[in-house]
């Protein structure tokens, strides 16, 4: 089976268990609230579901954890760590996180296939994917990628579109691991990364390479999105508007100083290490990746990867792209 076909698999068998967790929902789903034992105000809880390890990258979220930068508004939010077996879109959707984190492709092919969740706030501006290669392999624009064996994960709809665009055939494809053990060993093959992550790795171990943005490409949906599910949006868009609130000054923290995110990242996940971190932080803060509001869409934007995905052929069924974003809680 392709790649595409499991994705599209996958967000099938999703929207099965969302209509049966819709169908045996209870009252109680959603934002909890109790009361301050000291003071006796009501505080919110809400939580926030990552998309993998604690990592940089979600570096904003960890922030407004941190530094709490929702308790003004009565908000206490739990980001929780994700991993290789989370997938944020059905578990927001079936109300066991009231919000996740997802790339904005990945919410369009969730909701042409019915899963009813919708991305609330940007996150990056510029999508953060790349391609690495070594600078020996002849390769200077997208199109010499042709002939080449090339390293894609099995979900997102980049690769399919440059392979469309830019007319790159006479690949041969094999599964990304996040290993640069075969990089090093292998010059003919180009791998996916994320700008603020695998470059920093290659430079330690001595590996020279080169990469090209995808983003610079022409596709550049937004990355690290935070979304939420339509009945959250429905019964309690207060709550909706005080968490964009205070994940969008977690990420205005966070640029400016990431030593609480940090701490608390180091703090969850046993394995991050200070110098990676820091390295993703300043390529974040250097490249201008968050947009201007922090978090801010356009329709424009929203269109223009529907009609890549629908080009590209990963998005065959049809979606209004409207109903997947919504900028109503983004603070202009």
């Amino acid at each position: 089976m392709s790649q595409l076909r499991r994705t599209l698999a996958t967000l099938v068998a999703l929207l099965a268990a969302v209509t049966l967790a819709a169908c045996g929902g209870s009252d109680d789903e959603g934002a909890s609230t109790s009361a301050s034992a000291t003071t006796g105000v009501e505080t919110e809880k809400v939580s926030l579901l990552m998309n993998w390890f604690a990592q940089a990258e979600q570096g904003g979220y960890w922030q407004a954890q941190a530094a709490q930068t929702g308790a003004a508004d009565g908000l206490e939010i739990e980001v929780r760590q994700g991993g290789p077996q989370i997938q944020t879109i059905p578990q927001v959707a079936a109300g066991e996180a009231d919000f996740g984190i997802a790339q904005a492709d990945e919410l369009m092919l969730a909701r042409a296939q019915g899963v009813p969740v919708v991305e609330v706030f940007g996150g990056m501006d510029k999508y953060l994917q790349c391609l690495m290669f070594h600078p020996d392999a002849g390769i200077s624009d997208y199109a010499d990628i042709s002939g080449h064996q090339v390293a894609v994960a099995p979900s997102g709809g980049f690769w399919p579109w440059i392979k469309g665009e830019y007319d790159v055939t006479d690949v041969k494809e094999i599964n990304f691991t996040g290993s640069l053990a075969e990089f090093k060993r292998n010059h003919d093959l180009v791998q996916q990364c994320f700008i603020t992550s695998e470059p920093y790795f290659a430079e330690q171990e001595g590996i020279d390479h080169e990469t090209l943005m995808v983003a610079d490409a022409g596709y550049n949906p937004y990355s690290q999105g935070l979304f939420t599910s339509e009945q959250m949006i429905k019964e309690h868009p207060e709550t909706v508007r005080k968490v964009v609130a205070a994940v969008q000054e977690g990420w205005r923290q966070f640029i400016e100083d990431p030593t609480k995110a940090r701490e608390l990242v180091m703090e969850v996940n046993p394995d991050a290490e200070q110098e990676p971190f820091d390295f993703a932080w300043q390529t974040l803060k250097d490249g201008g990746y968050l947009g201007d509001p922090i978090g801010g869409m356009t329709a424009e934007r929203w269109e223009e990867l529907h009609t890549q995905l629908t080009d590209a052929g990963v998005l065959t069924k049809e979606v209004d792209p409207s109903t997947v974003w919504t900028d109503e809680f983004i603070t202009q």
